[in-house]
């Protein structure tokens, strides 16, 4: 398991990368495939050794869901790491999801790609160290212009808007 960790830093620097067929333990919440236990229906995109963005079928079965829960419980626990209760309310609401996947793409990595920056702390808006005031609020009511803009620049940098 961890020379497949090492690895992944080094995923997509000559071009995008998908790596799919995702490690079963590595994905907590992700349905497994139905002809390989080993392996979930997940997959991970890189492009310049950060991940861009991860996808994943969801798991809909309440039982394997609190059955997964458990054996982290249970690891974390040897670990003495925090204990965390059962999201009781989470998995009474796995039995009415349909069959979905989804992927959540990081636009803050985005951003990094497109500036050549190796700091991710150069382009979140908000750092965790960043105190929340009236200055931070103030900064909010821009952010909407400034989305604009940057989406502007995306959409011409990449040839999608002729100006």
């Amino acid at each position: 398991m961890k020379s497949w960790l090492i690895y992944r830093t080094t995923l997509g620097l000559e071009r995008p990368t998908f790596i799919y067929d995702y490690p079963a333990k590595l994905a907590a919440l992700a349905k497994i495939k139905m002809n390989d236990p080993t392996v979930a229906e997940r997959f991970e995109l890189y492009i310049g050794g950060l991940e861009l963005a991860n996808g994943f079928s969801e798991l809909a079965d309440a039982s394997e869901q609190r059955q997964r829960f458990e054996e982290a419980l249970k690891l974390r626990s040897a670990k003495n790491w925090a204990r965390y209760e059962m999201p009781e309310k989470f998995l009474q609401s796995l039995d009415a999801l349909p069959p979905c996947a989804g992927i959540a793409l990081g636009i803050d990595r985005l951003v990094m790609i497109i500036t050549d920056t190796a700091n991710i702390d150069e382009a979140v808006t908000f750092t965790p160290e960043m105190p929340l005031n009236s200055t931070t609020f103030i900064y909010l009511s821009q952010l909407g212009i400034l989305a604009k803009k940057f989406l502007k620049y995306l959409l011409q940098k990449f040839s999608f808007v002729t100006q």
